[in-house]
């Protein structure tokens, strides 16, 4: 699910997110499923600069992870993989790690015993789990047993409910909760959230929040960062500097938008500036055009562009 592999881009992101001067190259993102032939890895590695990369696997062998061992130019190096690493490919996973590789599981089940074994010897720079359910006390409880710094990301559909909390509160506080949704939180949410000691994120899908929303948005203390992917500008100007906003009125928050298919105007991006901490990703597969690249380029925002890694040589611009 491409909304899984943006977000799973916006984490750990940090050297790529330091603020454009004008007309500075937008930095990029690819994104590629499956393990990509030699000829690609040498020309994505001769390209100028460097850029992220988001690689989605199956069940990859030795021999495909060998493979990414030689890319060069990532200042940003993630593989989601739909299965634990194990004995067979444990060397070679190794091999990677020394990369500063992030691993990102995708819907799986939180690691076993064993698993967090593995993981721990593999020594992954981050772990991101992007969970469809709610874990039980006893694969909560294993988290703290990994050495590598976690994430988790809860994409199911719907919140959590009151009777998840005690599962919630099993995983350290340590780790930080993103909660992924098509709606923004009424008060029940807010309520629970607020009983949580972890430093939280919302990501959100298709909707600016209401004025209805906005008091419970703003209220809920743990929230550190809002992200909302749409394919349109908002209605309101003022809606990012809203949601900024705390419960003690000051504009605390990273605010996030993932314009899909589209490229905000000027008026947006201009908009969007007046939100306190922002960042712009742009979502999409074809290029950019001229006007679109030099007015992000101009704008005073951090742009990230996610796309389909080329399977051509690009020219970088």
């Amino acid at each position: 699910m491409r909304v899984l592999l943006v977000l799973s881009v916006l984490f750990g992101t940090t050297h790529a997110w330091s603020a454009p001067a004008p007309h500075q190259k937008i930095h990029e993102t690819f994104v590629f499923s499956g393990t990509p032939t030699p000829d690609l890895i040498a020309q994505w590695s001769a390209l100028p600069g460097s850029r992220s990369y988001l690689f989605q696997l199956t069940n990859p062998s030795p021999e495909e992870l060998r493979t990414l061992t030689v890319l060069r130019g990532a200042d940003l190096f993630q593989i989601e993989a739909s299965s634990y690493p194990d004995r067979d490919t444990l060397d070679s996973w190794k091999l990677l790690a020394r990369r500063e590789v992030q691993f990102i599981a995708l819907d799986l089940q939180l690691p076993t015993a064993e698993q967090v074994e593995l993981l721990n010897e593999i020594g992954f720079s981050r772990l991101i789990f992007l969970l469809s359910y709610i874990p039980d006390l006893d694969e909560s409880a294993r988290l703290a047993e990994l050495r590598a710094p976690v994430s988790i990301t809860f994409a199911g559909a719907s919140y959590p409910r009151y009777d998840d909390k005690i599962f919630l509160l099993a995983i350290s506080k340590t780790v930080p909760l993103t909660f992924a949704a098509s709606y923004w939180p009424w008060y029940s949410h807010m309520d629970l959230f607020n009983m949580l000691p972890h430093a939280q994120k919302l990501q959100i899908i298709g909707a600016f929040p209401s004025e209805d929303h906005l008091p419970y948005l703003q209220n809920i203390h743990g929230l550190r960062e809002i992200v909302v992917e749409t394919d349109f500008e908002p209605s309101d100007p003022e809606i990012w500097k809203k949601m900024a906003r705390g419960s003690d009125r000051t504009m605390n928050r990273t605010i996030k938008w993932i314009s899909k298919d589209h490229v905000p105007t000027k008026q947006a991006l201009d908009a969007f500036a007046q939100g306190g901490s922002v960042r712009l990703t742009i979502d999409q597969d074809y290029d950019l055009s001229e006007e679109d690249r030099t007015r992000l380029a101009k704008s005073t925002i951090p742009v990230e562009w996610v796309h389909a890694a080329p399977g051509f040589y690009l020219k970088a611009f």
